[in-house]
């Protein structure tokens, strides 16, 4: 059995890192589903016209300092992991921090 590949992306804007992930696929099922594995896997997902499940299995609010030298940013942060399915199986296992300085772009939170 061949080991499970592993991405992690930061997602920046302005030089700013505002996204961290982490994603773990199963190597026989990637070339499959990821055709163009540098586009981000939602738009190769949905350009194949791929249908999965996302199943959200833990959502994440607090402080890190670690997370505050990586986003450059005091927290708290939010985070959330998520399994992709498909045909039932597991396809890819997803986990997502989100900094603070996303409320420049998308407006403040609220709790």
């Amino acid at each position: 059995m061949e080991k499970p590949l592993l991405w992690q992306v930061h997602l920046n804007v302005d030089g700013k890192v505002l996204v961290c992930a982490t994603s773990w696929w199963n190597t026989q099922q990637i070339s499959r589903y990821l055709g163009e594995t540098e586009k981000p896997i939602w738009i190769s997902l949905s350009s194949q016209r791929t249908e999965i499940f996302r199943e959200i299995t833990q959502l994440y609010y607090g402080n890190s300092p670690d997370l505050e030298k990586r986003f450059g940013h005091k927290g708290p942060f939010w985070g959330r992991e998520y399994i992709f399915w498909r045909d039932r199986q597991p396809l890819s296992l997803i986990h997502e921090i989100f900094s603070p300085a996303l409320e420049q772009y998308l407006g403040p939170m609220k709790l």
